[in-house]
């Protein structure tokens, strides 16, 4: 008795560590005495961290401490009956229960049953909670008046516990609490519907998740759908065809929710006759993203309706796939040129999941314009192993196809970085000597993107090209390189006799900051009949002076 006695004068000192000390010290001894101290303490104590340091040590020495607990509830309930006011002693017995709930204290069912009977709410909440926890069958009937309760936490926590506990039997009271006047018991009614787990539920469910005035409401309903995991669809059918915007995309958020087990159901309705039904299954389909809808959904590329097959398309651009993409390369030969566009957008949104089957059909078809629509593809995707393949290409008969293989290598180039530099200048100076002028301005581009000083001269022989915009871009690309050099060819290029050259030029020695062109500037900025250059050369080049005199 000593020792318990100097315990009990520590638990009140000033310093925390030494009433925590004597804390474990009490539930050491693990004596009758030294158990009851400690609910004691923890009955009347106000400080968070002792009372969780009690707990954690009750905790420890288990189910040993539960009939104590029992006999300290009896005696605060018996305290609580003889006060005028209860307020001091309710997080008492809230405290105990919890606390027989964490020890899975099933001997514990009887007392809490009756506390369930209590008039304080608080103490009626507290047991419901515990009796949920322990999942007690016997309370199921004495829990169901609590539903009725005139208090609104006591009918949400009457929900909780029925679900916590699982019972089938509780299904009807739950299902009426989907109509109380509280958002928060028919939230709590919705999450004890998805516990349980029965399908019947289902159909309530939906209703409630696409009509209920409250979100939290909603968002509970969902969440019960999907832990029910049954695929509700026909509360939703007839909002997926409404002409109310508002309830369509609610219904279709739903289902977008609930995710794969409403894929199957989804996919039946592909056939239905409803264009509309039909489109926003698409959406719904493309969503959820599964590659067990691609089969249903490349099906609608023979639909009579184009919004129907644009649907489609459009949802198997979201399904990241390699499959989605065979389906997908036929339509790039469609008749109808908005499919066709839509399946080369959908093809670029794959990404990296398609370059091997483009790559595959791009060596082995033969029609022209589909090869374009691919190289094309595969150029947006900047997918550098498509190099290799496209090199080739550029050395092909057909002139548009070596352009676009040209193109397509420029956008990939320009992320670095870059490999296989020396086989793209190869193949690049050889496209200088093209018939196609487009092709040789797409060269000089991957050339100057490329910064290929080690073939500058090549470059600036482009600049007697007889096109204009093989000019212009060799310029452009003499400026990528940049340089001392570069800086010198510009300023004689700076004579050309066409205006569009000669502002192409301007543009290239302001980018480079060349300050010494400012005098040729000057010269080509006068008035006529001093300068009888073009009105748009002479203001490029004032434009210039300003921008560079800024830079002194």
């Amino acid at each position: 008795m000593d020792d318990i006695e100097r315990l009990k004068r520590e638990l009140f000192h000033p310093e925390i560590s030494k009433r925590l000390k004597a804390i474990e010290e009490l539930a050491f001894l693990k004596t009758a005495p030294a158990i009851f101290l400690l609910l004691e303490t923890l009955a009347r104590e106000t400080n968070t961290i002792i009372r969780e340091k009690i707990n954690e040590e009750l905790l420890k020495i288990g189910k040993r401490v539960v009939p104590y607990i029992l006999e300290m509830l009896k005696i605060e309930r018996e305290k609580v009956k003889s006060l005028e006011s209860k307020k001091i002693e309710k997080p008492v017995i809230r405290i105990f229960c919890q606390l027989l709930a964490r020890l899975e204290a099933k001997e514990s069912e009887d007392i809490l049953i009756e506390l369930l009977k209590d008039e304080d709410p608080l103490i009626k909440t507290s047991a419901c909670e515990a009796l949920g926890i322990l999942k007690s069958k016997k309370a199921i009937e004495n829990i169901f008046p609590l539903l009725y309760d005139l208090n609104f936490w006591v009918r949400a926590c009457a929900c909780a516990a029925l679900g916590e506990i699982g019972d089938e039997k509780a299904l009807p009271h739950l299902l009426e609490k989907l109509k109380d006047e509280s958002h928060w018991v028919r939230s709590s009614a919705c999450e004890a519907l998805g516990k349980i787990g029965d399908k019947k539920a289902g159909e309530a469910l939906a209703y409630i998740s696409l009509y209920d005035e409250s979100e939290i409401v909603r968002e509970a309903a969902i969440k019960a759908l999907t832990m029910i995991g049954e695929a509700i669809i026909s509360p939703y059918l007839n909002a997926l065809m409404s002409d109310d915007l508002n309830k369509r995309l609610k219904a279709m958020e739903i289902l977008i929710k609930e995710g794969k087990i409403v894929l199957y159901p989804l996919l039946s309705l592909l056939n239905n006759p409803s264009i509309v039904l039909k489109t926003c299954i698409c959406e719904i389909l493309g969503k959820i993203g599964d590659e067990r809808a691609i089969e249903g959904l490349a099906n609608l590329f023979n639909d009579r309706d184009i919004n129907v097959r644009i649907a489609a398309v459009n949802a198997l651009a979201n399904i990241k796939s390699e499959k989605t993409c065979s389906y997908l390369l036929d339509l790039l030969s469609s008749p109808n040129s908005t499919i066709a566009d839509l399946a080369k957008r959908a093809l670029t949104k794959l990404g990296e999941k398609s370059v091997n089957i483009l790559l595959n059909e791009l060596i082995k078809i033969k029609e022209e314009e589909k090869r374009i629509k691919i190289i094309e593809i595969l150029g947006d995707i900047k997918n550098k192993e498509s190099i290799e393949v496209l090199l080739e290409i550029c050395k092909e008969r057909n002139s548009l196809v070596r352009f676009h293989s040209a193109l397509a290598i420029s956008k990939i180039v320009a992320l670095p970085p870059i490999e296989k530099r020396k086989e793209i200048i190869n193949t690049m100076l050889e496209l200088l000597k093209d018939e196609l002028a487009i092709v040789r301005a797409t060269a000089l581009e991957v050339l100057g993107i490329l910064r290929a000083d080690e073939v500058f001269e090549e470059i600036i022989k482009m600049l007697e090209d007889p096109e204009t915009s093989v000019k212009r871009k060799a310029i452009w690309a003499i400026s990528e390189i940049g340089g001392k050099r570069a800086v010198d060819i510009l300023r004689k290029a700076i004579n050309s006799e066409e205006s569009i050259v000669k502002i192409e030029v301007i543009n290239s020695l302001i980018k480079l900051k060349d300050k010494e062109a400012l005098p040729l500037l000057k010269k080509i900025a006068r008035p006529w009949p001093f300068s009888k250059e073009d009105g748009e050369v002479k203001k490029v080049a004032k434009e210039g002076i300003q921008i560079l005199k800024s830079l002194e």
